[in-house]
C-alpha cells in the first residue's frame, strides 16, 4: 500500500494562520481561531489525528494545531482513543 507523504509544504499551514484559507473557502477567521474558540468554550477538548504521532513534527499545521489544543492531539489509534476517553472524564 503506498504511503501518504507527510504534508510540510506552508500551503497546508495557511488553513491553521490566514482568513480565507480553511475548507469554508473566504472564512474571515483562520482556522487557529476556529480551534481557540472551541477549547475557549469547551473546557474540555482533544484533537484525534490521523498521521502517524512521529510524523507531527514534521508537518508545521500539525505542529501548529497541537499547540493551539494545548497538547490535547493524540493518534487515531485504539490508545489515543482509550487516552482521550479517559483526559475527557475527569
Amino acid at each position: 500500500m503506498p504511503r501518504t507523504p507527510v504534508p510540510t509544504t506552508s500551503r497546508y499551514s495557511s488553513v491553521t494562520t490566514m482568513p480565507v484559507g480553511s475548507v469554508g473557502y473566504f472564512d474571515e477567521a483562520a482556522g487557529a481561531v476556529w480551534i481557540e474558540r472551541l477549547t475557549g468554550h469547551y473546557r474540555r477538548a482533544a484533537s484525534l489525528n490521523l498521521m502517524p504521532e512521529r510524523s507531527w513534527r514534521h508537518a508545521r499545521s500539525i505542529t501548529m494545531i497541537n499547540d493551539v489544543m494545548e497538547g490535547r492531539m493524540l493518534p487515531l489509534m485504539v490508545i489515543g482513543i482509550g487516552k482521550m476517553t479517559r483526559e475527557l472524564s475527569r
